[in-house]
């Protein structure tokens, strides 16, 4: 009969133990379909600094992940890896070559995300990062490795022509060794700033003109100037509404401004990048392994 009760209660625990399990796997994986488990995290944890003293409700969250992108797992400062167009819901990211698993260099991948298509991916090149796009969203610009001369260039691609130009082509080795390069922006939809290494403690900036396919060098600087591989995270949404935390203990909280509440949204997940869309949305979250990307409030 004891045999009988113990062996009861080893069943009982170890499937105890398979819930919790499953539970973390869910969390893990970026689901806001448990919400016993991110009220769990939000309960067990008390608000973040920047929003300890703002009066807000702490309530079951409403929003939604509507889609997950395999996201390259980045080693060293390598930019932005994920941006939406200025222009609409179309997100680009980098994603694994096999789009599984891999590191520092995939494939760019742009999808109109409200309707879950891809636009566009690259083939046959190894995309490290630092996306931007032009202000019209006519363009995106990204750094590129080059697999044979492990040299590193920056290849902008025309959205409506899927026509690629290489910025540096034969002029890419700036320096003894891989070249790093980075992308500081467009100062208009024809004129893109970039950066590269000249040499252990030296940047140098130029202009590229993409009509006249012209690449104009500036004057170096010191490598410690060159914040072109800075990752630019957008805490704030566009329309001020929705603010984006992530506690100690890597739950990130969405909070509203105008309803004066706040949820866990992704549970124990280091988020490494956050980016709204330019309408407020959608909203993207980069972890080591993945994209997740939210309504902030479900449309269903």
């Amino acid at each position: 009969m004891k045999r009988f009760q113990l062996l009861a209660i080893l069943v009982v625990c170890l499937s105890g133990i398979y819930l919790l399990s499953a539970c973390s796997s869910i969390v893990s994986n970026g689901g806001v379909t448990d919400a016993n488990v991110l009220l769990t995290a939000q309960a067990a944890n008390p608000l973040p600094t920047q929003l300890a003293n703002q009066n807000l409700a702490i309530v079951k969250t409403k929003a939604c992940q509507v889609d997950k992108f395999v996201s390259t797992q980045v080693k060293n400062p390598q930019g932005d890896m994920i941006s939406w167009s200025p222009t609409g819901n179309t997100l680009a990211y980098v994603t694994p070559e096999n789009e599984k698993w891999g590191w520092f260099v995939g494939n760019l991948v742009i999808e109109a995300v409200d309707t879950q298509k891809v636009v566009f991916t690259t083939q046959s090149l190894e995309v490290a990062g630092d996306l931007a796009w032009s202000p019209d969203g006519s363009k995106i610009a990204f750094v590129v490795l080059d697999a044979k001369s492990k040299t590193y260039t920056i290849d902008v691609l025309d959205i409506g022509t899927e026509k690629m130009q290489d910025v540096f082509g034969n002029l890419a080795s700036t320096d003894s060794w891989s070249s790093p390069k980075g992308i500081d922006g467009w100062s208009d939809s024809n004129t893109l700033l970039v950066r590269s290494s000249c040499d252990v403690d030296c940047s140098r900036p130029y202009t590229y003109n993409v009509q006249t396919m012209k690449l104009t060098e500036g004057t170096q600087t010191r490598k410690n100037a060159d914040t072109s591989l800075t990752v630019k995270n957008q805490d704030n949404s566009a329309d001020s509404r929705w603010l984006v935390v992530v506690d100690i203990n890597d739950n990130t909280w969405l909070s509203s401004s105008i309803n004066h509440q706040t949820a866990v949204i992704l549970a124990g997940t280091p988020v490494n990048e956050i980016k709204w869309s330019t309408d407020s949305s959608y909203l993207a979250l980069r972890a080591d392994e993945a994209v997740y990307i939210y309504e902030p409030v479900c449309k269903k």
